[in-house]
Formats: structure tokens, sequence, C-alpha cells
């Protein structure tokens, strides 16, 4: 399999700091999300017509959805912290994988038709979502090189430990 690896993030830091970043940024990302759910249903909790909208499945969907994304993330720091368990990384990175198809395949979605409908302010939104896709895309690449690394560490640790 042929895949570039960073040997570094952001130029200057180590791939198990630029994890560590990138696990706050996703946990923070999680927890606003959360407090968003959270806030949505307590407003139609409060409101006369709770059942019979379709706010209210979406925002159960936010809130569970959420609260994968804090339990995935909470795994990806444990192991950018701990420096040694690989397993810890994949769920966070077959989530984010399938979410950054998601987001590819709604962007392209929303860009064409924004440009049938010829709304300019969805072309904006569209440019916008590319910017967060290539940052999104970075971001996994530096947890997916780090992965890799833990996994190169502990073969070689391996073979070494096998030859004394």
């Amino acid at each position: 399999m042929i895949c570039n690896k960073l040997s570094k993030c952001c130029c200057c830091m180590s791939l198990q700091t630029g994890t560590k970043i990138v696990g706050v940024f996703s946990m923070l990302g999680g927890i606003g999300g959360l407090a968003l759910s959270l806030a949505q249903l307590t407003s139609f909790i409060n409101a006369e017509y709770v059942i019979g909208g379709e706010i209210l499945p979406s925002s159960l969907n936010q809130l569970t959805g959420s609260l994968v994304v804090i339990a995935f993330t909470a795994s990806v720091l444990v192991a950018a912290s701990k420096n040694g368990k690989p397993m810890l990384l994949v769920p966070w990175l077959v989530l984010k994988s399938i979410s950054l198809f998601v987001a590819i395949f709604y962007s392209f979605y929303f860009g064409v038709s924004s440009v049938m409908t010829g709304d300019d302010q969805g072309m904006s939104y569209v440019s916008v979502l590319v910017i967060g896709i290539v940052l999104y895309s970075y971001f996994w690449l530096v947890v997916y090189s780090y992965y890799h690394e833990l996994v190169t560490g502990m073969k070689k640790e391996a073979l070494i430990n096998e030859k004394c």
C-alpha cells in the first residue's frame, strides 16, 4: 500500500504532539456539538410541539454523534499520551475517514446544487467547506502517520527482544 506519511506535524512538532493537538480540537468539536444538541433538546422539551417535528430526531442524532466523537477522541488522546497503544487510534481513524468521505460528497452535492440555482452564497459556503476538508485531511494524515510510527516502533522492539 503506497501512502505518504508525515514525519513531523506542521514542520516542527512531533507526530505525538500533533496527535494530541488534533485530539484536543476533535474533543472541543465533540463537546461543542454535544452542547448544541443539548441546547436544542432542552428548547424542544420546553416547547409545546415536542413530538412531530423533524428537528427533534436530528438533535438526537447530533447528540449521539457527539458522544461517539468524544469517546473515540478520548482514545486518541490516551494513545498519544501513553505512546504505545496504536490500536486505540483505529476507531478514530475509521470514524474520521467516513466523516471525510461524507464531507467531500456533501460539498460536491451542495456545490452542484448551488451552481444549478445560481446561489453565490452557496458557492462561498462550498469554498469554506473545501478549506475545511483540506485541514481535516491533514489532521487525519497526522494521526495516521503517528499510528504507523507506533506500529513500526512496536515491530522494531519485538525484533530486538526476539534477538536477545
